[in-house]
């Protein structure tokens, strides 16, 4: 019996064998150069589909494309048979576990095979010996005939539980370089511990224990761990326990596909593809290069818009920051730093330029810079010391200065001379007594006695322009250097100042002008003084003076040999006298008996008691919510004393000590009196009315029209608005017609008179049933526009709006190269599936085989991928789940619009308004 049994588990090996061969030859260009790593698109249609033999290429439960993942194992837990598809003859048991099919038999935990009258694939091979697969049958082969299989159970069990196992194990070798060694995925081609031949072993895993790197071999880019464990290397990251593939920045071997998004295997290393930059361990779109038809193709980049070229694009104002991303530019709206162009901060949600960092363009923050533009003196000084803005609106240095290392260096009076070198870049200098240059004109044999007696001419010398002259503050005038207007010299070194708020070094230079001193490089009043006139410092209160008319202040006078206030005035400071009639000085109450509700406070002043406030200067009135009286008047406008309280007047409401109106219509003095009622105004007939484009709702409130600010939706008046971004605007579904007075449906199922009514909606027409839809040869494009199928009518290529199609004799086509396999998807024709009959094409509810004899989707069935047709409306089903039609059900074997649903394309049905 184990004679026969050997046999038979031999012979099952050479077929195993035999299938391994020719499926490793039958593997040509469609081999590895198109299978897929882990998580990563695939197509199952493919002789490998996913590069690593343990994954399988299985349908996303999105149902719109396949990826590769872990393969699904027998007593895996299931909803449906089809989340057992990846295990053939398997089906999902009422116990929801994937089990192998009646009349078949398990082989492994992914595999069951078909019995002596089982199912069976074309060509498939049956387990039971001496049988065919004929006409989907396991059928017994020319001159043999069935009987009961009991003990051919038998010997396949034997077969399976562990004989054919061990045999394989220790008696089969294997070639490691041939492109699928061992027959079972789960197992890999390893040197044996002899060294000496491979062995199909287990494989080994991420984690198992190791010596050396070489014992990690069988996992792509693993290494053996200082903790002696397989582990992935260095920007690689762990799929599944036998696999790790590589990141961005990452190793990789030729065509080898990098898990990071958008990258390519580049000189053997992961680097983003064409048009993608990196940024963050991610491969993003540069900005120009990402195609589109609409703003929304754009949403994943931030401030992105589509152009008018089809290419996503900043918008208004924004600017490209790091090739990959919009940003505000400066002085628009934001909300983190990191959402500024560099150099700049988010300010109060504003983008502003860094501190020592200037605006240019309105899009760029760069270092101060001599050349900037200008508009004074101040603005160039703050970011360059000493720079000036000349007469062309331009920062430049002094009179005497230079530029060097973003900062100006002056030539004259720094006479510590730390940057005595940089100075001598005039190329001036003083040798026995005579002075030697090559910059400056005039100077040939001049006297000096120094060096910087060489830098320029002095006061009264020969000159050519204003920057020959020496001196600080002195210009060029008649071939001779002269101070400047509002300077007078003191010697032929230097110009002094004889107004205020002229430039200075120390205080010596301000002598001209009485009392002033030299303060932040300009001549300004002493402490206790104040400029009077440009050319006069006069003496504040409690200074000392001479005369009675010289004291700065308003109302005061010289007395004492110091300046006070004059008689009915006191000092509110040193520098102002204020009126005491009020604030007449005292030592104790009865000193302010003549001022009702007044006090000597602290000051020695009479002043009105708390919770009252002066009238004038003799008198002080009640606040709100104070006492009042006929002697103690209310001082608050619009209020009155009720039950000795000061209140605000009816309509009035009491806001920040102030009586507001709450109505329209009442008086007011300026917008803040309109506070309390929102979205209002105080209007030139100084009445409180509703902003411009606001609709009085009532006497007390104003509704925003579109496109005005708004804070919640209830504001909006407009039906169907909402207010969104602060702005009432349109909901979803919606636009703004009649000069932004209506909001009304912009989606296909509103109703129509004509197809006029339905332009606001791409390509739509107004059906017989009075309602937008969209016409043949159209599919919808959600609620909101429909879209050209194969046979629309166009005029050029971008109508029909599918990189796929073209226009053809006015008609949506295929490229040449590429065969329609549904109205709406062509594919290269060369991938489709060649037939000569429809039962050759999958299953014949939703295929057919068309004249060209290529297997396409059947009318009212629409491609879901290159191998997946779904019925459309009135395409045959059997299940709700197989029509792909928006609001759609399977009724009576056709995908038929839900009830209350109304159908405005072939894909597409949409809530019925009555």
């Amino acid at each position: 019996m184990f004679t026969h049994n050997f046999i038979y588990i031999l012979s099952g090996v050479v077929i195993s064998l035999i299938l391994c061969i020719s499926e490793a030859n039958g593997i040509t260009n469609e081999s590895s150069n198109h299978c897929a790593q882990y998580n990563h698109e695939c197509d199952p249609h493919f002789l490998r589909p996913c590069c690593d033999l343990i994954l399988s290429c299985k349908l996303k439960k999105s149902r719109s494309e396949f990826i590769c993942g872990e393969t699904t194992k027998l007593e895996d837990s299931c909803v449906s048979d089809e989340d057992c598809n990846g295990i053939t003859h398997a089906k999902c048991s009422t116990e929801k576990k994937c089990v192998c099919r009646a009349n078949n038999l398990r082989l492994n935990e992914t595999y069951c095979a078909p019995l002596l009258g089982g199912f069976c694939w074309k060509n498939e091979t049956c387990v039971t010996e001496n049988t065919l697969c004929i006409n989907n049958e396991c059928r017994c082969r020319e001159n043999y005939s069935a009987r009961e299989n009991h003990e051919v159970n038998i010997i396949v069990e034997n077969y399976i539980s562990g004989e054919y196992l061990l045999i394989y194990k220790l008696f089969f070798q294997c070639d490691p370089h041939s492109l699928r060694p061992c027959c079972d995925p789960i197992l890999s081609c390893k040197l044996k511990e002899s060294k000496d031949e491979f062995m199909c072993q287990e494989k080994t895993k991420i984690e198992d224990s190791c010596v050396s790197d070489e014992d990690c071999n069988g996992i792509i880019h693993a290494k053996c761990s200082t903790e002696k464990k397989c582990v992935c290397r260095a920007n690689n990251l762990r799929l599944n326990e036998t696999y790790c593939a590589p990141l961005l920045g990452g190793f990789c071997w030729k065509n080898e596909t990098c898990v990071t998004e958008n990258t390519l295997c580049i000189n053997n290393e992961c680097r983003c593809r064409e048009n993608y930059s990196a940024r963050e361990n991610q491969c993003l779109r540069v900005i120009g290069s990402l195609r589109c038809h609409y703003d929304k193709y754009c949403d994943g980049i931030r401030f992105a818009k589509c152009s008018k070229n089809s290419y996503c694009v900043c918008s208004i104002n924004t600017a490209v920051i790091d090739n990959t991303s919009c940003g505000p530019v400066l002085d628009s709206h934001c909300a983190a730093d990191n959402d500024c162009v560099n150099n700049s901060v988010c300010k109060n949600n504003k983008c502003q330029c860094s501190s020592k960092f200037v605006a240019i363009n309105g899009n760029q923050c760069v270092h101060p810079y001599i050349g900037m533009s200008c508009t004074d003196d101040d603005y160039c000084n703050f970011y360059i010391n000493y720079a000036i803005c000349s007469s062309e609106n331009k920062c430049a240095c002094r009179h005497n200065s230079y530029y060097y290392n973003r900062t100006i260096h002056s030539l004259l009076f720094n006479m510590s001379f730390t940057n005595y070198e940089e100075c001598k870049a005039e190329q001036a200098f003083c040798l026995d007594n005579k002075c030697y240059h090559h910059s400056v004109a005039g100077f040939l044999d001049k006297f000096c006695s120094e060096d910087i007696n060489c830098f320029g001419s002095l006061l009264g010398e020969l000159c050519d322009i204003d920057k020959d002259c020496l001196p600080y503050n002195s210009i060029c005038s008649d071939k001779k250097c002269k101070c400047a207007m509002n300077y007078r010299n003191k010697s032929i070194f230097f110009c002094l100042p004889s107004m205020l708020n002229r430039n200075c070094r120390i205080n010596s230079y301000c002598s001209a002008i009485p009392n002033a001193e030299c303060l932040d490089f300009q001549c300004k009043c002493k402490v206790g003084y104040a400029e009077s006139n440009p050319t006069t410092c006069s003496p504040l209160l409690g200074t000392q003076c001479t005369k009675l008319d010289e004291c700065a202040v308003r109302h005061s006078i010289c007395f004492d040999g110091k300046c006070k206030c004059a008689t009915f005035f006191a000092p509110l400071s040193n520098e102002r006298c204020q009126s005491k009639i009020l604030h007449t000085t005292c030592k104790t109450n009865l000193d302010c008996e003549n001022i009702k509700f007044s006090y000597c406070s602290s000051h020695n002043l009479c002043s009105c008691t708390r919770n009252s406030i002066a009238l004038n200067g003799s008198a002080c009135g009640a606040l709100l919510n104070q006492y009042c009286s006929h002697d103690l008047p209310c001082v608050t406008e619009n209020s009155v004393c009720v039950d000795d309280k000061c209140e605000c007047k009816r309509f009035f409401k009491n806001s920040d000590a102030k009586c507001l109106p709450i109505r329209l219509g009442e008086f007011c003095d300026n917008d803040h009196d309109c506070n309390l009622i929102k979205y209002a105004k105080c209007s030139a007939s100084e009445k409180c009315s509703c902003l411009t484009n606001y609709v009085s709702i009532s006497n007390t409130l104003c509704s925003p029209l579109l496109n005005e600010r708004c804070q919640i939706d209830d504001d909006c008046y407009v039906n169907n608005s909402g207010c969104i971004a602060n702005k009432c605007r349109c909901r979803d579904g919606f636009i703004a017609v009649g000069s932004n007075s209506r909001c009304e449906s912009s989606t296909l199922g509103k109703q129509c008179i004509t197809s006029k009514d339905c332009s606001m909606i791409n390509y739509s027409i107004c059906s017989s049933d009075k309602i937008c839809i969209c016409p043949p040869n159209y599919f919808a494009v959600g609620r909101y526009f429909c879209t050209p199928l194969i046979n629309a009518t166009c005029s050029n290529d971008l109508e029909c709006l599918n990189d796929l199609f073209h226009c053809v004799d006015d008609k949506c086509q295929c490229k040449s190269g590429y065969t329609p396999i549904s109205v709406d998807r062509c594919i290269e024709t060369r991938f489709m599936y060649s037939c000569e009959e429809t039962s050759e094409c999958s299953d014949s509810w939703h295929w057919s085989c068309a004249t060209s004899g290529k297997c396409v989707c059947r009318v009212d069935n629409i491609a879901i991928n290159n191998s997946t047709c779904l019925p459309s409306l009135n395409g045959y089903c059997w299940r709700d789940d197989q029509c792909m039609a928006e609001n759609s059900d399977c009724t009576d074997y056709r995908c038929r619009c839900k009830p209350h649903f109304v159908a405005v394309a072939n894909n597409h049905c949409v809530f019925q308004v009555e």
